[in-house]
């Protein structure tokens, strides 16, 4: 977790010099119109992420985020991201117009696999190094339902 001054400027410049950055939001809501951020997440290399939580204040959530902006708005960088369109309307609200390239993960599983569902959750289930993995999304609640839709694909 990222939550000190210096963290964050050892992040940016580690950002800074990624050629591919993996990007998520984390909100408050699945409408980006009415979404407030919780939090920024990035990895630039497999199995090492970074968390910065972002404060319910206004004022100190758009300092956050402007820490990031040329991360974001970088023409240089390719920016990954699970249903990319989404953190890219979360993140106009907060001033900032992600650049491209982007590539979303959600719309190449679709091209690769359009039978089967494309949620997170599911692509999570369905990637062997990840099915018996003991992470859950804290953030997700799910019904008793949602195992059986992962095990059958509806």
């Amino acid at each position: 977790m990222v939550q000190t001054e210096a963290d964050m400027q050892a992040l940016v410049n580690l950002l800074s010099a990624a050629d591919v950055i993996s990007l998520d939001t984390e909100t408050t809501s699945t409408n980006a119109i009415d979404a407030q951020l919780v939090g920024l997440s990035f990895a630039v290399e497999e199995k090492k992420a970074y968390y910065v939580p972002v404060p319910e204040q206004a004022n100190e959530a758009q300092n956050i985020v402007d820490k990031f902006k040329a991360i974001y708005e970088n023409p240089n960088t390719l920016k990954v991201g699970q249903n990319i369109k989404y953190d890219l309307e979360v993140l106009r609200n907060y001033g900032i117009m992600l650049q491209e390239p982007l590539f979303d993960t959600m719309i190449a599983r679709y091209l690769l696999q359009p039978e089967l569902r494309h949620n997170m959750d599911f692509h999570g289930r369905s990637v062997p190094e990840l099915r018996n993995s003991a992470h859950r999304c804290p953030y997700r609640s799910e019904g008793k339902n949602a195992e059986k839709h992962a095990r059958t694909g509806s």
